[in-house]
């Protein structure tokens, strides 16, 4: 699959046959998404993919190889400069300096190029990936923000902020509370496209599976989609919103228990049982399963506040008169026996 066309995929500017035909592609071998994530990655870093609106990726993508010389044998590379012998770029080993190249010599400015990509590390301030396992993080910005990663989650950041805003970039879920500033912005970029920004407030984001929710806990922030800045949606303290392939939800109250994996603490008022261990799973990061007959229609009515999953569940067995079994990640709800 040649590079351009997977530029034209990535811009939305591949036509019903060329998507199918990269479909097919990425499902032959892994190695071949592995590469397209790869071109995504930088894809990231560029302003807006409506900078492309005006390229032809193809055409330009061939120009870029003449000027740079991509593919040339090295015995035909006899130039001299100062005595030194050019050599050809070998493109197996260089897999991205042909994206590189095409984001340096068509879509971005030199001092663009300097302050996002530091491709080679001359500006000091490279960005700085930081990813949770199995257990949640704790991390302060550059600005003194302060964000709990959640697990399997990632975040990006800049070594040092623009003096005009603070960019970060999210995969999975993570809760932000972010230092007021009225000069530098707070923009939050996930995968799906969708920007929240914020000046200075404590809220969370999920962002996993092309849908992103966000809810305030103090302050306000702004959703958009990323191109399309004029349509915002704002969320004030106590609201939550969320945008998925149907588009964006009208504001609607924020749910404590989503945020429980933070603030510890977990609500339920003549609540469901499929909805306590939905919101179980959510606090304590483990797989939960309701067996037996009459067990999704149990309620419960409690409050639990930085207990230990042992302690609740406890507590639960002896209110619904149930039993529990755990095995590895996996917790069993089931009926009592007789």
């Amino acid at each position: 699959m040649e590079d351009w066309e997977l530029f034209n995929y990535l811009a939305d500017k591949a036509d019903p046959v060329e998507i199918s035909a990269i479909e097919n592609w990425l499902e032959a071998d892994p190695s071949n998404r592995e590469k397209l994530e790869q071109i995504r990655e930088l894809w990231k870093y560029t302003d807006s993919i409506e900078e492309l609106e005006s390229v032809n990726i193809k055409e330009d993508w061939n120009n870029v190889r003449e000027r740079m010389e991509f593919g040339k044998d090295a015995g035909n590379m006899d130039n001299i400069n100062h005595g030194k012998r050019i050599l050809p770029f070998n493109l197996n080993v260089y897999p991205l300096l042909k994206i590189a190249a095409l984001i340096v010599l068509i879509l971005i400015p030199a001092i663009l190029l300097e302050r996002r990509f530091d491709f080679f590390g001359t500006s000091g301030n490279a960005w700085i990936s930081e990813a949770s396992e199995e257990m949640q993080r704790e991390l302060i910005l550059p600005d003194g923000s302060a964000i709990t990663l959640n697990i399997h989650s990632e975040i990006s950041y800049p070594g040092q902020f623009d003096e005009n805003q603070r960019e970060v970039r999210l995969k999975g879920e993570a809760f932000f509370d972010v230092v007021s500033s009225d000069e530098q912005a707070f923009l939050i970029y996930t995968e799906s496209n969708i920007v929240i920004e914020v000046v200075g407030t404590s809220f969370n984001v999920l962002s996993r599976e092309g849908a992103v929710v966000v809810q305030v806990v103090s302050g306000m922030v702004s959703l958009y989609q990323k191109g399309k800045e004029k349509d915002i949606i704002l969320l004030r303290e106590g609201e939550m919103g969320s945008h998925d392939a149907s588009g964006f939800s009208s504001p609607d109250p924020a749910i404590p228990n989503d945020v429980s994996w933070v603030t510890g603490k977990l609500i339920f008022k003549n609540t469901l049982l499929g909805e306590v261990v939905s919101d179980l799973s959510r606090y304590s990061g483990k797989e939960f399963i309701i067996r037996g007959e009459g067990m999704d229609e149990l309620v419960l009515t409690s409050t639990y506040e930085n207990q230990e999953l042992t302690d609740i569940l406890d507590e639960i067995r002896l209110v619904l008169d149930i039993e529990y079994s755990v095995s590895d990640d996996t917790i069993v709800l089931h009926p009592a026996a007789e």
